[in-house]
């Protein structure tokens, strides 16, 4: 098993319960491993095919993050369920959603949720 991440994803956007994070918005971190069976491009024939493409995992989160959601959970697991269906090879997508200094009484410098989502 292989295992491919994506570190310090920085996106805008407007996911949150309250009315002012879906309407000012704020800054998100995303970190992700996604585990696969890559060996035959790793041993043999050093083919982008037979591997996940990052560019194209970078294209699904942030078609993904472009819908708001109330909860990162939800956004957490969207994601994950778009990754492993674009990627037949893909075992399992593992998430971590931080949301930058969230709107808290008090100095947070992240909220996060993380999320690992198996092939059934």
């Amino acid at each position: 098993m292989t295992h491919i991440s994506l570190n310090g994803i920085r996106l805008y956007g407007f996911h949150g319960v309250s009315a002012e994070e879906q309407q000012v918005g704020s800054w998100f971190e995303i970190d992700l491993v996604i585990s696969a069976a890559v060996s035959d491009a790793a041993l043999l024939d050093d083919d982008l095919s037979g591997t996940i493409d990052y560019s194209l995992v970078l294209h699904i989160v942030q078609t993904q993050f472009a819908t708001p959601s109330r909860l990162l959970e939800h956004l957490a697991h969207r994601t994950a369920t778009a990754l492993l269906n674009a990627f037949p090879m893909a075992q399992e997508a593992d998430i971590t959603v931080h949301k930058l200094a969230p709107p808290m009484r008090g100095h947070v410098r992240s909220a996060a949720v993380r999320l690992t989502l198996a092939r059934k």
